[in-house]
């Protein structure tokens, strides 16, 4: 997705949303969709944007969740209890 310049936080948004599906499911590679995302919830909060705001920060959380189990799987442990426990992974359960 191209996003024209003084594109909107909404704009960023889609972008940084359609990023994440490509990295959660094809790259593995996350930098971009956080930038976005992060673009994205700066200008939602900067124009008033509630609800973009919201979603920005969303997928922020989302990223961050694809992003660990892409490390969980690169180690090997795609076990649901790791994947659903995250305190077994550190020895806490």
């Amino acid at each position: 997705m191209t996003i024209p310049p003084g594109g909107t936080a909404h704009q960023l948004w889609a972008a940084a949303d359609e990023a994440l599906t490509e990295a959660a499911f094809c790259t593995g590679e996350f930098t971009e969709a956080e930038r976005l995302f992060s673009e994205a919830r700066t200008l939602a909060e900067r124009d008033g944007d509630r609800e973009t705001e919201a979603l920005a920060v969303g997928g922020l959380g989302m990223t961050h969740h694809y992003r660990n189990i892409a490390k969980l799987i690169r180690r090997g442990r795609r076990r649901g209890a790791d994947a659903a426990c995250p305190g077994h992974l550190a020895g806490n359960r």
